[in-house]
């Protein structure tokens, strides 16, 4: 596994934490949701998409790393 992909992994995992603790603030039950229903996360982020901006912003660095990794390393 490529040093970038982990960096680009660990980036994704950290911003999914930051949404799932943005849930579980907001109210209890939106954070259990999140946690044991994925999709539902994205409904979240439509709500309330402006306590999502830093989590989403990291989400994108992450998908960035992957896709220069790919076209600069060919996967």
């Amino acid at each position: 596994m490529d040093v970038l992909n982990v960096v680009a992994f660990v980036i994704a995992l950290i911003a999914h934490i930051m949404l799932l603790i943005t849930a579980f603030k907001k109210a209890f039950v939106w954070g259990i949701f999140c946690l044991f229903f994925p999709v539902i996360i994205l409904l979240f982020i439509a709500i309330y998409f402006r306590e999502c901006v830093r989590p989403l912003i990291l989400y994108g660095i992450s998908i960035s790393i992957l896709l220069i990794n790919a076209g600069v390393f060919g996967g």
